[in-house]
C-alpha cells in the first residue's frame, strides 16, 4: 500500500494525468516512446490542492477479501491525511476490480469515467477514477470502525455471538 502527495495549486488531476506529469517530472524527456495517458472522468478537473494518490497495492491471494485488504487502504489514507492535510484522496482502479466490488470494499463510493494508459512497458491499462474528499474519508473511517467494533470485542479479540 502506497501513498503520494501532490500539491496542485495551479493544475488539477485532469492536466496531470493527460500530460503524464502524474508519473514523470518531465514527461517529454522521461516517457517511453508511444506512451500516453488520458482520462475522461469529470471530477479530475476539480481534484486539486493537496491530493493524495493512495493505492498501488498487491495482496497475496490468501489475504484477499479479508480484513487486511479493507483495513490497509483506510490506514494509509488516514495516515496520509493526518500527515499532509489532504483535500482529496484518489486512485485509478482497473475496471475488472471495480466490477468485482473492490472499490467499495476499500471505502470508495465515488467511481467514475475511464483512464487509459498506453505504455510499451505496461501494455494497455483501463481504469476508473476512484476518489473521496476529506469529509468522506473521515465518515468512511467512522463507519468502518463502527462495523468492526460491532463484530469484534477489542479487549479480548474474539468474535461476539
Amino acid at each position: 500500500q502506497a501513498a503520494r502527495l501532490y500539491a496542485w495549486t495551479t493544475t488539477s488531476l485532469y492536466e496531470e494525468t493527460n500530460s503524464l506529469r502524474l508519473f514523470y517530472k518531465d514527461p517529454d524527456r522521461m516517457k517511453l516512446p508511444g506512451e500516453t495517458m488520458t482520462t475522461d472522468a469529470p471530477t479530475t478537473r476539480s481534484i486539486a490542492g493537496r491530493a493524495v494518490f493512495s493505492g498501488a497495492v498487491w495482496n497475496h491471494p490468501d489475504w484477499r477479501r479479508g480484513i487486511l485488504s479493507s483495513l490497509l487502504p483506510r490506514i494509509c489514507r488516514t495516515y496520509a491525511h493526518t500527515r499532509w492535510a489532504s483535500d482529496f484522496t484518489f486512485s485509478y482502479m482497473s475496471k475488472k476490480l471495480v466490477a468485482a466490488g473492490v472499490a467499495e470494499r476499500v471505502g470508495y463510493r465515488n467511481i467514475e469515467g475511464s483512464m487509459y494508459w498506453r505504455s510499451p512497458a505496461v501494455g494497455n491499462y483501463e481504469g476508473s477514477l476512484i476518489w473521496m474528499d476529506t469529509g468522506y474519508l473521515i465518515q468512511d473511517l467512522r463507519d468502518y470502525l463502527g462495523r468492526l467494533e460491532a463484530k469484534v470485542d477489542p479487549v479480548v479479540h474474539r468474535r461476539r455471538a
